[in-house]
């Protein structure tokens, strides 16, 4: 009985509902703004209106020829990254050797007690392990800086989605220092 009732409730209200509105056309300014949040990181203040005045296919066709766009702005600021400046084999270099001297400390771990203690002086990160802990993190940042910065908004969702698709992220082992090397020569 109830599940008659039910069903004649559902019945009821979907009778009783008024036709949906024949769907409308979306704008311009709608349709720059769905494809700058498909091709793009969103739309910036303003950047729907002036994608709408363009027309989006021009902008996609634009888009699909990024060295042919002014990126002038995000150069400027990638400056400020000192992660950069440093070669692929320096830095690979770097964090081998961080590694290695990671390695001979934990070798010369000594018992005391139900615990393991590092009798080691030198515990505390060295010069060039704080470094290459900074220069990673300035990877992170430098994601983040291209991602809102860039001109080149279609390829910088597609670095991202190789990189993604590739599973390559600056917390896993050399890809720390690696990653702005491999997404400038690679992807």
């Amino acid at each position: 009985m109830t599940r008659l009732l039910t069903f004649t409730s559902l019945a009821a209200v979907l009778l009783s509902a008024r036709p949906l509105p024949a769907q409308q056309s979306m704008t311009a300014v709608d349709s720059a703004v769905h494809v700058l949040n498909r091709l793009a990181y969103g739309p910036l203040p303003g950047q729907a209106n002036r994608v709408a005045q363009e027309g989006v296919w021009h902008w996609i066709d634009r888009q699909l020829q990024p060295e042919d766009i002014d990126n002038r702005i995000l150069e400027h600021r990638e400056h400020e990254f000192t992660v950069l400046d440093h070669s692929r084999d320096d830095l690979a270099g770097a964090f081998l050797s961080l590694q290695r001297e990671r390695r001979e400390r934990q070798r010369t771990m000594v018992p005391r007690g139900d615990s393991a203690t590092r009798r080691d002086p030198g515990r505390r990160m060295s010069s060039r392990g704080r470094e290459l802990r900074q220069l990673g993190g300035q990877v992170g940042q430098l994601v983040v800086v291209r991602a809102s910065l860039s001109n080149r908004q279609l390829e910088e969702v597609m670095v991202d989605f190789w990189a993604n698709h590739f599973n390559v992220y600056f917390a896993k082992g050399l890809d720390r220092v690696l990653l702005p090397h491999y997404i400038e020569e690679t992807i």
